[in-house]
């Protein structure tokens, strides 16, 4: 467990370290989107897979925690599965998204509604 813990330490450092960049203005608006997506894409899967890999993964406790994992997945999935909805409308077995204009005028500002028409297929 402590390896563990250790092994995302730095993960919530650098969403520490994030934040207080942020909060504290030393950078201007226009870089943050860029930073976000390059950190959100790139940087953070990377540091989540080294940090986790680099945890220790071996001892009596493994089997339990793997055995529970396996386990709570399994009943999850069966639960989404017994509680799908069988269609989406009654009677039907298809849906089809179209937008409609809310104005007539094809230079509207403003943004389009959607409608939902069920089709039988």
């Amino acid at each position: 467990m402590i390896g563990v813990l250790s092994a995302l330490a730095p993960v919530f450092g650098l969403i520490a370290v994030g934040y207080l960049l942020k909060s504290r203005r030393i950078f201007t608006d226009d870089f943050w989107d860029p930073a976000e997506r390059l950190t959100f894409y790139f940087l953070f899967p990377a540091l989540l897979i080294t940090s986790i890999g680099g945890a220790e993964a071996v001892g009596p406790d493994l089997l339990p925690m793997a055995t529970a994992l396996v386990v709570a997945t399994g009943l999850m999935a069966g639960a989404m599965i017994a509680l799908r909805p069988r269609r989406a409308f009654p009677g039907r077995r298809s849906c089809r998204c179209s937008r409609v204009p809310s104005d007539p005028t094809p230079m509207s500002a403003s943004p389009p509604r959607w409608r939902f028409s069920a089709t039988p297929g």
